[in-house]
């Protein structure tokens, strides 16, 4: 659900969710101490920026939901956009130009991939109920790096109604662009069924009508099961063609079905994923394009983060939501189509109403932002490969931490007041992150401020890893001084506050210290990521360390 909330021509659901979700007019982004948000484009006119790609010289391109992408150069946005597809982008409802990626080999061939809600007729009227779902790559002028060429759009899905991905509701439509490390794409869309209720199919006639699409996907929120049909999956295409891949879980030796071109389904509206550094081959024929991180946006109880380490797995949807059987589909199931008896469940989850209900417990969710993992080196150490999660109605930035299992090992809040955070992403020179906030129309950067950073260490002065590591009792350091001295040792927590202090007398050498986990009251700290430091006349030294 996003451009409900956000379009500013339609103000009154605008209050209406600030009303509901408790989201301040007038609130200050927060941070946890030593960052610094800031608005990154000062002057900017971007009406609900939505996904955010940098290129390789430095330029930041911000798609936005009426169907333009802006440069933004040396922190300033050009007037004309680098493109302008009003007349063929469908922005009604939550609808709109919401996926955007740079080919891997930007550089060289200039290619930009947008995915977004197709208007029917292109009439430039965005009046229609019934659309469909519209991938197309364009290629950058040769005369104008800041220009795509019009006669360059090559239309990879949705050329119409038989191919595109139906859109009957004015929610939960296409989503997101990803490139793999194997060069594929992955593309995600939603169920593209009614959202005021259980829908089972025969709520949208018009869509279904002679010419349009196949009354066979006439089942609602079923076609997030159905291999017949692209809607409700994470799909993964050749990008050069927008054909299925041999090495998709699904295939059926037909490169233009759309079973070939499914990678993970059983997903209601994943709007936004994102994959792991590090993970993936390096050629498509291995079918490992990397794990996804994928953001499913529920319906009336749960968020939810779902992670696909590899393809063919099944989220659930509409007969689970979170971790429980979703009673308003039971006993809808149409002919053929089946409940999965052990879908996959989501690694995290987030209650619409219960933030000691959500999994992790703390923050309760509304529309879930899959974000960014943090492989940049800007941020202090403890924030370095952690997962960034966000949801854009409440408006806050979470952190997680996953071992090589992808096992959840930490959770921390991060940022508040985001207002609308829809896409994150990692400036590729700074490190830092940007924010596209569609609340307020704003493009935010989120930075360390050096000078507030965690002194170096010097020479002969050192302190080990955790022991053990994770730890849910007392834990140990060696600590290594140059000489005797008195230090001060502070275990902090992700946010910067101090859970525990002390002054300890160390020799020359090494020296053992331990704390028994427990915080300035005799409480024991929750599970998460900490950061133990030592200070001392002969430098600062600190490690992070994760609790469970």
């Amino acid at each position: 659900m996003i451009a409900r909330a956000a379009r500013r021509a339609r103000v009154a659901p605008l209050v209406i969710v600030f009303a509901c979700f408790g989201a301040a007019a007038h609130a200050v982004p927060t941070a946890p101490p030593g960052f610094v948000v800031e608005n990154a484009v000062p002057g900017s006119h971007i009406e609900a920026p939505v996904a955010l790609a940098f290129t390789p010289d430095g330029r930041l391109l911000v798609a936005d939901v009426p169907g333009r992408v802006w440069v933004i150069e040396n922190g300033a946005q050009l007037p004309t956009p680098m493109w302008s597809g009003e007349q063929e982008v469908l922005s009604s409802g939550d609808r709109g130009l919401l996926g955007m990626a740079l080919d891997p080999d930007f550089a060289t061939n200039g290619h930009v991939y947008l995915l977004y809600t197709a208007d029917p007729d292109s009439d430039g009227v965005d009046d229609e109920d019934d659309a469909y779902g519209r991938l197309a790559r364009f290629t950058v002028s040769a005369s104008d790096p800041n220009q795509l060429d019009p006669a360059s759009r090559l239309v990879l899905l949705g050329h119409g109604w038989a191919d595109g991905p139906a859109s009957g509701s004015d929610t939960h439509t296409v989503g997101c662009l990803r490139f793999a490390p194997d060069g594929t794409l992955l593309v995600s869309v939603g169920d593209g069924a009614q959202w005021t209720s259980a829908d089972a199919g025969g709520l949208d006639p018009g869509l279904f009508l002679p010419g349009q699409v196949d009354p066979a996907q006439d089942v609602g929120a079923f076609r997030a099961r159905m291999l017949s049909s692209l809607c409700g999956k994470i799909l993964r295409i050749d990008p050069a063609t927008g054909l299925g891949l041999p090495s998709n879980p699904f295939w059926d030796g037909d490169p233009n079905s759309a079973a070939s071109r499914v990678w993970a389904r059983g997903l209601r509206n994943p709007f936004r994923f994102h994959l792991r550094p590090g993970t993936g081959a390096a050629s498509p024929a291995a079918g490992q394009p990397g794990t996804l991180f994928i953001g499913d946006v529920g319906w009336e109880q749960w968020e939810e983060l779902d992670v696909a380490p590899i393809g063919g797995l099944d989220f659930g949807w509409p007969c689970r939501e979170g971790m429980s059987v979703n009673a308003p589909y039971v006993g809808l199931e149409p002919v053929g189509i089946a409940c999965a008896e052990a879908p996959t469940p989501p690694t995290l989850r987030f209650s619409h109403a219960f933030a000691d209900s959500s999994s992790p417990a703390g923050l309760r969710g509304n529309s879930i932002t899959s974000g960014v993992f943090y492989d940049h080196t800007q941020f202090p150490a403890p924030w370095r490969g952690l997962c960034f999660v966000a949801d854009f109605y409440r408006g806050w930035i979470a952190v997680a931490g996953f071992d090589a299992a992808h096992q959840l090992i930490s959770w921390n809040a991060f940022a508040s007041d985001m207002r609308g955070p829809v896409d994150l992403a990692i400036e590729p020179g700074t490190g830092w992150m940007y924010v596209a906030s569609i609340f307020d129309d704003r493009i935010r950067r989120i930075r360390w401020a050096p000078a507030l950073a965690v002194a170096p260490s010097v020479s002969g002065f050192g302190l080990s890893r955790a022991q053990p590591e994770p730890s849910h009792a007392a834990v140990e350091w060696s600590v290594t001084s140059p000489e005797a001295s008195q230090v001060r040792f502070e275990v902090l927590d992700v946010s910067g506050r101090r859970v525990h202090a002390r002054q300890v007398e160390l020799s020359a050498g090494a020296n053992a210290l331990r704390w028994d986990g427990r915080d300035g009251h005799g409480a024991p700290v929750r599970p998460g990521l900490y950061l133990a430091r030592v200070q001392g006349v002969a430098g600062s030294v600190a490690r992070r360390f994760v609790r469970r």
